[in-house]
């Protein structure tokens, strides 16, 4: 469970600065994202997010609340990205470059606490 959750805090990391650097990440992801993408990609992160909350229950450690937290807004939000494909899309089409980095900033600071702070 350690690696896993470790391995989602450098993909975090990753992510945030591939945001936060390339000016143009915004344009490449509304150009990308359909209804048909936005299913599948509801689906592998629902299923994702329904693995990581039953990993969490078999080893009860300090850290499992941050994980339930974070896999259960993940199944939620996999479910919006299933059910609601048209509102994702206005959405991502409304937001803003500052918005988009507001969020790479967070998820930065949560895979650093998340790598840093789980042992």
């Amino acid at each position: 469970m350690i690696i896993l959750i470790k391995t989602i805090a450098i993909w975090l990391i990753i992510y945030s600065v591939l945001i936060l650097f390339k000016p143009d990440f915004l344009s490449l992801m509304k150009s990308i994202y359909s209804k048909s993408s936005l299913f599948h990609t509801g689906i592998v992160y629902l299923f994702f997010s329904i693995f990581l909350l039953l990993t969490n229950y078999e080893t009860p450690t300090d850290y499992s609340l941050i994980i339930t937290i974070i896999s259960i807004s993940g199944i939620i939000k996999s479910c919006v990205i299933i059910i609601f494909p048209a509102y994702v899309i206005r959405r991502i089409d409304k937001m803003t470059l500052l918005v988009l980095r507001i969020r790479a900033l967070i998820g930065f600071s949560l895979g650093v606490l998340l790598l840093y702070s789980i042992y």
